[in-house]
């Protein structure tokens, strides 16, 4: 699982311009495969987004981790999030 974390971020990540030091600590450290279905946990790294019941879906990590960036969220500040997936 290590393993294929890291390629995640060196081959996914890192190639589509997510480089905010913090952003990617977080991705590191996240278990992503811990929320993702058990029917699908062989895809958690791989570059697609992950069906979590017939309307909801996770997002890819390129995804999240262009979000994350985005936001640049600060320690001081509170999220809400709301769902835990998006309609396909």
């Amino acid at each position: 699982m290590e393993q294929a974390r890291f390629n995640m971020i060196e081959q996914q990540i890192r190639p589509a311009e997510v480089l905010d030091p913090v952003v990617l600590h977080t991705i590191s450290d996240v278990p992503r495969e811990l929320f993702v279905p058990a029917s699908y946990r062989q895809l958690a790294f791989s570059d697609t987004n992950i069906p979590l019941n017939s309307t909801e879906v996770m997002m890819s990590p390129i995804q999240e981790a262009r979000l994350l960036q985005a936001l640049s969220i600060q320690p001081t500040d509170s999220i809400l999030e709301i769902g835990p997936g998006r309609i396909k």
